[in-house]
């Protein structure tokens, strides 16, 4: 005689049997999402393609200007009329222009969106044929894509080939001359690179390049002490083995160190600018210049947005600090040696600053550095 389910197993297989099906309908809905979205992203390229190629036969687009001359910026003046843009921010403003502030990059590290200032984000080689190292830009289309691009002032480039069975509308003249990327999605998660945040045309690879190099030192990002919570001891205590410094660095028991809120943003101390990297830096930002350590340079000529290239302030609107990897004094008097900046000189003197008196840090700002 075969023995009956009880009660509770017929609850268990249908339980089982749900969650089965739960699993299955959850899968097919990622699916058709997945594929939504795919469909979304190839229609977005078309459509930019199609644009960038009316641009070419136009001949608003190629060799058709000084290199200096056609940067993003002028680029995507020149794009807007061939498709409708309803907002377009500049490097020192593309978070506006983006829908949330943070990416997550193809190795799961966070990156933010603020920091992609310049077109060598994307890691493309410059050579005789290409250079994308002029400022980013960042857009939004008539339909809600958004996309951070950056032109390759060297680009020359030839009509598509139409008789070429292995060719298609998305591969044409913004394959030789346009890196980006796109999201089309906005706030919808995961918003990671080669995920629901693909890299467009000729964009080899995202935030694993430099803003900028001078000098052979590569700016990562910069950022400013001014709003900083400070970090505690406790947190230093825990982080140190990470951020290269000794327990004598850490701040006394309830106070907070600024000098480590720059440690902790760059990933460590020895990624903060040095002083002599801050030297070429603003050799970088003032013409005919040769700043020379320990002095107080004068009579310089500021170069105009050169600072925000970098993503430093404008000195003209308002001087401000510039501070390097080093301290001043001993434990636990430690001060934060910075570098005064203005638009006529530049003292390179240490002007001590409290590592924790927030009164004496705003207007501080740190570069990163590799």
């Amino acid at each position: 005689m075969k023995k009956a389910f009880t009660v509770a197993e017929l609850a268990l297989t249908v339980a089982a049997l749900c969650l089965i099906a739960g699993l299955i309908v959850y899968a097919i809905i990622l699916g058709l999402q997945e594929a939504v979205r795919n469909k979304r992203i190839s229609t977005a390229k078309i459509k930019f393609a199609s644009a960038v190629e009316m641009m070419y036969l136009n001949q608003a687009i190629g060799s058709y200007y000084g290199e200096d001359e056609y940067t993003t910026e002028r680029f995507v003046n020149e794009l807007q009329k061939y498709i409708k843009l309803v907002k377009i921010c500049k490097s020192d403003e593309i978070e506006n222009c983006w829908p949330y502030k943070t990416l997550t990059l193809a190795d799961d590290t966070k990156y933010e969106i603020k920091n992609a200032r310049n077109g060598s984000v994307f890691g493309i080689s410059t050579n005789s044929t290409t250079n994308y190292n002029s400022n980013t830009v960042a857009i939004v289309t008539f339909d809600n894509t958004y996309m951070l691009l950056a032109y390759n002032s060297r680009c020359t480039t030839s009509a598509p080939d139409r008789k070429n069975p292995n060719s298609n509308q998305e591969f044409n003249v913004a394959t030789a001359c346009v890196a980006g990327i796109m999201d089309v999605d906005g706030e919808e998660k995961p918003n990671k690179i080669g995920v629901d945040v693909p890299l467009i045309y000729s964009a080899g690879s995202f935030a694993d390049a430099c803003i900028m190099v001078i000098d052979s030192t590569c700016i990562v990002s910069v950022g400013t002490l001014t709003g900083k919570e400070g970090v505690t001891k406790n947190e230093c205590l825990q982080n140190m083995k990470n951020w290269g410094i000794s327990q004598a660095q850490c701040p006394p028991e309830g106070m907070v160190s600024y000098w480590l809120s720059a440690v902790k943003e760059c990933g460590g101390w020895a990624n903060i600018a040095s002083p002599n990297e801050i030297n070429s830096i603003l050799n970088y930002m003032y013409k005919d210049s040769d700043i020379k350590m320990w002095e107080k340079n004068k009579n310089l000529n500021y170069i105009q947005k050169s600072a925000q290239k970098l993503g430093l302030p404008n000195p003209v609107k308002k001087p401000y600090y510039l501070m390097s990897y080093n301290l001043m004094g001993n434990y636990p008097n430690w001060s934060i040696n910075t570098m005064e900046v203005t638009p006529k000189s530049a003292d390179l003197h240490p002007i001590i600053k409290s590592m924790y008196d927030p009164k004496t840090y705003t207007n501080v700002w740190f570069v990163c550095t590799r």
